[in-house]
């Protein structure tokens, strides 16, 4: 009768047949590929989260990217998911998201947005007005930033130092888009005198 190998099986120095098996082991092949399929949209989020430019909107953009793919092969891992999620988001983080001009705050559920609006309402209550205007899209910006081919080449911190309707939006924007989300950067400095 012939023995499933694990990985377990490993940690005993295995022999050259034990390894052998393993390797034709198409079972574990399989499982490897699945495993592989399953960690895709993580591993994506990671590398993007990673970039010494990533701010604390484009985590929650990934976040949002990452909880959109529970729906197929992480959705034995939708709870854990979405557990972490709320630990790790803040309705600052809502709020960079939604002031981003590509992101706009489309990917967040309605109680996000509803933290956002409570959240500013109770931060800088006269910020609300604007910021509901500039989520329907109807406040007045030059067509030039309107355009989405242009939203898309130019970085937030750019495109909100155009804008000169809102003091007040645009600043708050500046200083959220300006928030790295993590200090990935600093760690790599400080690593390199290692």
């Amino acid at each position: 009768m012939k023995k499933n190998l694990y990985y377990h099986d490993l940690l005993n120095k295995p022999t050259t047949s034990q390894i052998r098996n393993l390797v034709h082991n198409v079972g574990l092949y399989n499982e490897a590929k699945h495993l592989e399929e399953k960690l895709k949209p993580i591993a994506a989020a990671m590398d993007s989260l990673q970039s010494n430019t990533t701010t604390n909107a484009d985590h929650c953009e990934q976040w949002c990217a990452i909880l959109l793919h529970t729906d197929n092969v992480l959705e034995p891992h939708k709870a854990k998911i979405t557990k972490r999620f709320n630990q790790a988001m803040r309705p600052t983080h809502y709020l960079a998201n939604t002031l981003h001009p590509i992101y706009r705050g489309r990917n967040l559920r309605p109680e996000h947005i509803e933290t956002v609006q409570e959240y500013v309402l109770e931060e800088n209550p006269e910020l609300l007005p604007e910021l509901c205007r500039l989520q329907t899209d109807n406040i007045t910006l030059p067509k030039a930033l309107v355009n989405d081919a242009t939203r898309a080449k130019t970085k937030p911190i750019v495109w909100w130092k155009c804008i000169v309707s809102s003091e007040s939006v645009s600043s708050l924007a500046l200083k959220l888009l300006s928030l790295p989300a993590s200090a990935t950067s600093m760690e790599r400095i400080f690593s390199n005198f290692d």
